[in-house]
């Protein structure tokens, strides 16, 4: 099935500003690869609604297509994903009660999948044995900690890291200077 489809990034001029764009285009194998890898490549088109003419898409930040060969995604934001991620976190009662932190909305299913499942972050008045975090740390009067047996929770912590870094501006490095002096 590996051959069913690839994506390439392609690199285009800067644009007034200077910044580089990025156009990322994805391509349908259909003649190199086998009979399953075909009948992926037919399912993909079909639930995306592609023309089954075209071999390349691009792909567009936007709600809907533009133009036929492109692909739209709407995608939600880090404060989305952060929001919904919320649900999973226990808040201590005392936080609550005194106006210092309001309770998260209730987390909506998603077919199987649960906001509340990405990642769970128990409370407590008391620090968590070491054997028993994965990570914590102490905020106030209060403990923070994933279960370091939840598995589902640590997978759902490196994956928000993971979105954290590629939300990441970067760092720009300048070119280096060269200095011709007369001798």
């Amino acid at each position: 099935m590996r051959d069913a489809f690839s994506v390439r990034v392609l690199s285009a001029k800067g644009d007034k500003k200077g910044a580089a764009e990025e156009e990322v285009v994805l391509i349908f194998h259909g003649r190199r690869s086998d009979l399953e890898a075909q009948a992926m490549a037919k399912s993909v088109r079909e639930l995306l609604g592609l023309n089954p003419d075209v071999s390349e898409f691009h792909i567009a930040f936007a709600a809907r297509n533009n133009t036929d060969p492109e692909i739209a995604f709407l995608t939600r934001s880090m404060l989305d994903i952060l929001i919904e991620t919320a649900a999973g976190v226990e808040i201590p009662s005392a936080d609550l009660d005194e106006g210092r932190a309001i309770k998260p909305p209730a987390a909506q299913t998603v077919g199987e999948l649960n906001p509340q499942q990405l990642v769970r972050v128990r409370s407590s008045a008391h620090k968590p044995d070491a054997h028993e975090a994965f990570t914590a740390i102490q905020y106030r009067d209060s403990w923070f900690w994933i279960d370091d047996r939840d598995v589902n929770s640590k997978r759902g912590l490196d994956f928000l890291m993971m979105l954290f870094t590629l939300a990441s501006p970067g760092a720009s490095i300048a070119p280096p200077e060269l200095t011709i002096s007369k001798p």
